[in-house]
């Protein structure tokens, strides 16, 4: 299968490779936490509704491999109703109205990920690194850290505090991937949104809205 995939993106022209729409279709994975409220994801197409009161949740997609080698990603953020800020930087207690998650990885697990692997068994590999875009929080627009999660594999950057607003956003993931770890960059396997409202029990309403790829 991967000898069939990796001669289609051999065939494929440049134009056509790792640009396009993520659509809000209805196959986004639901992940959720023992003893956690789940977060309500609502897939419209184009856009995901999500909800939370006092809950914490991830939707997760996995990418064809024409994504694999996107650089840019785009989308909008409308935060209708916001959590507390909280410092993201420390271990519990760190609640967020929302993250968008790009998850890239060396080509084993991005085969494995193609057969089947849940994104905690993803997660777990060596040469796995995320990408953490970030609305909430104490922390200004552009800062940085390591989350404190993901013992060193994942990087937080803050869009925006712990505010209701609209943000339109178009980042370069090659260059914030470059800035965050060392070593090659891998594949884009997947990507996830997350709200987090447990820790302050509050609730959260966002819209993501034309998540794009190129």
């Amino acid at each position: 299968m991967m000898k069939v995939l990796a001669t289609l993106l051999i065939l494929l022209p440049a134009s056509a490779m790792a640009r396009g729409a993520v659509p809000f279709d209805g196959t986004w994975e639901r992940i959720t936490f023992p003893f956690q409220t789940a977060t309500r994801f609502t897939e419209q197409g184009e856009d995901m509704m999500i909800e939370g009161d006092g809950s914490v949740s991830i939707a997760w997609r996995q990418l064809d491999p024409v994504f694999w080698q996107a650089d840019r990603a785009s989308w909008t953020v409308d935060i209708l109703q916001s959590v507390p800020a909280t410092d993201l930087s420390l271990k519990g207690g760190d609640d967020r109205n929302l993250s968008l998650y790009f998850v890239f990885a060396g080509d084993d697990t991005a085969a494995r990920a193609q057969r089947g692997a849940s994104l905690a068994r993803v997660l777990r590999q060596d040469d796995v690194r995320v990408l953490l875009y970030v609305f909430g929080g104490t922390a200004a627009r552009g800062a940085q850290f390591d989350s404190p999660y993901m013992d060193g594999k994942g990087r937080v950057i803050i869009k925006a505090p712990a505010e209701a607003g609209t943000f339109s956003e178009d980042v370069d993931l090659a260059a914030d991937f470059a800035q965050a770890f060392s070593g090659p960059r891998g594949n884009l396997i997947g990507v996830a949104l997350s709200t987090d409202s447990d820790d302050t029990d509050t609730q959260v309403r966002a819209m993501v809205s034309d998540l794009t790829l190129r």
